[in-house]
């Protein structure tokens, strides 16, 4: 697998980064959790800025995607799927589309829990569905 673009950095950085960018961004506050270290993840901002990164779970799932920076979307899935990205959770409408471009299959749409709000999407690159339990 070869690198990404983006390097791999400590929790520390990782949170700071992230929760800057939950602060800066209604648009990714709502799309996001706020962040919590587990000691398991690879996390990766983008250097210098720190205003894109992402994190991946041992087993392939993307989470804690981020971007201040419009137009970044495309790189910074790419650079996911070089570290090992194979499945994620997204909330319906323009997200599931910017991951399919990159190979990501829709495998299932589940209510979201919160009425009014969109569904939340499951997808998976090709292969990988039973990441989500879905065959």
């Amino acid at each position: 697998m070869s690198s990404s673009t983006y390097p791999a950095v400590d929790e520390s950085v990782f949170g700071a980064a992230f929760n800057a960018a939950r602060d800066q961004s209604a648009q990714i506050r709502k799309a996001t959790s706020a962040f919590e270290a587990r000691g398991d993840m690879t996390l990766y901002v983008l250097a210098p800025d720190a205003q894109s990164g992402y994190a991946i779970r041992p087993d392939g799932e993307l989470v804690y995607v981020f971007s201040l920076v419009k137009g970044r979307g495309m790189r910074l899935v790419s650079s996911a799927i070089m570290d090992g990205a194979v499945y994620l959770d997204c909330f319906d409408g323009y997200l599931p589309t910017l991951y399919g471009r990159q190979g990501f299959e829709r495998v299932a749409t589940v209510p979201n829990w919160t009425p009014g709000e969109p569904d939340v999407v499951l997808m998976a690159l090709t292969g990988y569905a039973d990441r989500h339990g879905v065959a």
